[in-house]
C-alpha cells in the first residue's frame, strides 16, 4: 500500500507496531482510561441513564444467533454493535467520561472503550495484547484527528467528539477484527466519509438526542470496521482531497508528532464533575473558596462568574426549564449545586434535583460575565472567577485558569472516583475486584474477568 497521507502513516505504524513499543507510562495510562470508563459505564447502567434509548436501540440488535455482547445493566444479549452503540449512548449521558487534555475536543473512551468491550465480549478468543494495542490506536486516532479538526469545528457549532471519534472506534476495532493495514485504512475512511454533523444545539437545549452523540460514532465506526472487513474500500484522500473533509480537518497541530515517538493516550484527561468541561473552571473555583473561607450558602447575596468566552457561549446558550442535559452546560446552575453541596456529582443532574428550591433560589442570584482575556478557541485558557457578595458585607473572590483535574489525578483520586461512582451497584468485593483488574491489566490478563464482573450490573 502505497503511504502518502498522515492519517495512512499513523496506520502503518500501528498495524505493525508490537506491544514491545508501548512504554510503561502508555500502558498504564490504558489502565487508568479502563479504570475511570468502568466506573462511569457501571454508574450509568447501574441507575438507568437514559432507558428509553438504551431500551430501543436493544430492540433494535437483538439476535436469534450471536455472536453476542452485553449492554450493562440489561437482561439478555444483543448484537456487538448494539451493546457498544447502548452502552456508549448511556456512558456519555451523564459527562464523566475522559476527554482530551490537549484542546483536542474529544471523549477517546466513551468510543473507542464501549466498542473493545464489545468486540471482546463477543469473540472470548480475543487476545489481550491486541486488545491493548487496538485501543492506543484508537486513543492516537481520536487524539489527533481533534487536534486537526477542533478549531475548524467550533465556529460551525458542531459537537467535536461526535464528529470526530467514530475514526477512532473504526481504527480500534479493525485491528481488533485482526484486519490488514489496508483494510484498517479503509475502515477509518469508510467512517471519514460518513461523520455526522452533531450540532451543539441538542446539548445547549437538553434533547435527548444529545446521548445518541456519544454512541452514533461508535455505531459508524463498527459498521466501517465489518464493511473493511469484506473489503469494500473508503476514499483514501478523504482528509485532505479535492472536495474532501479538508474544510473541518484544515489544521497542523499533531502532525510534527511522528507516530510512534509519543502515544496520545498520555494526554488523556479526567473529569472531577459531572458536566461539560466549559464549567469545571468555575466548579473547582468554588471548591477552593470552600477550602480557604468560611461561609454558608444561606449567607450569600449574590454571585459573579466570570468565566472564558467559549464557556460564556455555551452558557448563553442554554435553554430553559433545564434538563438534565442542558443543565450540565448551565453555569448557574453548576455554581449554585457546588456552593450548597461542595461538589457537582451525577445525581446532581437528576430530574428531581432540578426542582430542588433552595437550588432554584441561589441560581437566581448568579450573574455570569465574560472575561476575553482568557482567550477564545480550544488552545485558550480555561479560566474562571467566582465572587461571592454575604449578607455581612463580605466579598470572597478565588480565580482559577484551568480545571481541577487538568494536572492529572493520580491513581487514588481515580480509584475514588470509581468507587463513589459504582459501590452499592455491585457487592463491594466485586468493585474491589474490578479496580485491581482495570488497575493491572496487561498481556496475561483476562478480558473476560472484566466483562462478566460488569454484567451483574442491575441483576
Amino acid at each position: 500500500m502505497e503511504r502518502e497521507t498522515y492519517l495512512q502513516e499513523i496506520v502503518a505504524y500501528f498495524s505493525h507496531c508490537k506491544i514491545e513499543a508501548f512504554d510503561d507510562e502508555t500502558v498504564h495510562q490504558l489502565r487508568r482510561c479502563l479504570l475511570d470508563h468502568l466506573g462511569c459505564a457501571g454508574f450509568a447502567a447501574g441507575y438507568q441513564c437514559c432507558t428509553a434509548l438504551a431500551d430501543q436501540i436493544r430492540k433494535m440488535g437483538s439476535l436469534r444467533e450471536g455472536p453476542y455482547a452485553s449492554i450493562w445493566g440489561m437482561e439478555g444479549q444483543v448484537a456487538p454493535w448494539a451493546a457498544a452503540f447502548a452502552n456508549a449512548v448511556r456512558t456519555s449521558n451523564i459527562e464523566l467520561d475522559d476527554c482530551s487534555g490537549i484542546g483536542a475536543s474529544v471523549h477517546p473512551g466513551v468510543y473507542v472503550l464501549s466498542a473493545a468491550l464489545a468486540v471482546a465480549e463477543s469473540d472470548p478468543s480475543l487476545p489481550s495484547e491486541r486488545f491493548i494495542r487496538a485501543v492506543v490506536f484508537g486513543y492516537d486516532i481520536c487524539m489527533r484527528m481533534g487536534l486537526l479538526a477542533t478549531e475548524d469545528l467550533r465556529p460551525l457549532g458542531m459537537h467535536g467528539p461526535g464528529f470526530v471519534c467514530g475514526l477512532g472506534v473504526a481504527g480500534t476495532v479493525a485491528m481488533l477484527y485482526g484486519l490488514g493495514e489496508e483494510e484498517i485504512y479503509n475502515a477509518i475512511c469508510i467512517a471519514a466519509s460518513l461523520l455526522p454533523v452533531c450540532p451543539f444545539t441538542s446539548f445547549m437545549e437538553g434533547a435527548d438526542a444529545k446521548d445518541l452523540y456519544g454512541g452514533w460514532g461508535v455505531l459508524l465506526g463498527m459498521f466501517a470496521a465489518k464493511a473493511a472487513s469484506s473489503h469494500l474500500t473508503g476514499p483514501h484522500h478523504i482528509l485532505e482531497g479535492e472536495k474532501s473533509l479538508k474544510a473541518f480537518f484544515g489544521g497542523d497541530k499533531g502532525m510534527d508528532v511522528a507516530p510512534g515517538s509519543h502515544f496520545y493516550i498520555k494526554d488523556t484527561s479526567f473529569k472531577q464533575f459531572s458536566a461539560c468541561h466549559s464549567v469545571h473552571p468555575a466548579v473547582t473555583a468554588v471548591k477552593r473558596l470552600y477550602a480557604k473561607e468560611q461561609f454558608r450558602p444561606e449567607e450569600i447575596r449574590h454571585v459573579t462568574v466570570t468565566t472564558y468566552p467559549y464557556s460564556y457561549t455555551l452558557n448563553e446558550g442554554v435553554t430553559y426549564p433545564l434538563t438534565p442535559s442542558s443543565a450540565r452546560l448551565c453555569l448557574p446552575y453548576t455554581v449554585a449545586v457546588a456552593l450548597i453541596e461542595g461538589d457537582l456529582s451525577p445525581k446532581a443532574f437528576w430530574p428531581e434535583k432540578l426542582q430542588d428550591p433552595k437550588t432554584n433560589q441561589l441560581l437566581e442570584k448568579v450573574t455570569v460575565q465574560k472575561n476575553d482575556g482568557y482567550g477564545d478557541g480550544p488552545f485558550g485558557v480555561r479560566g474562571c472567577k467566582v465572587e461571592l457578595e454575604l449578607e455581612d458585607g463580605r466579598r470572597l473572590s478565588q480565580e482559577v485558569t484551568s480545571c481541577a483535574w487538568d494536572q492529572a489525578p493520580d491513581d487514588q483520586e481515580l480509584a475514588r472516583k470509581f468507587h463513589t461512582l459504582i459501590d452499592g451497584l455491585l457487592p463491594l468485593q466485586t468493585c474491589q475486584e474490578l479496580e485491581q483488574l482495570a488497575l493491572h491489566f496487561d498481556i496475561n490478563s483476562s478480558l473476560l474477568e472484566i466483562i462478566e464482573r460488569m454484567r451483574q450490573i442491575g441483576r
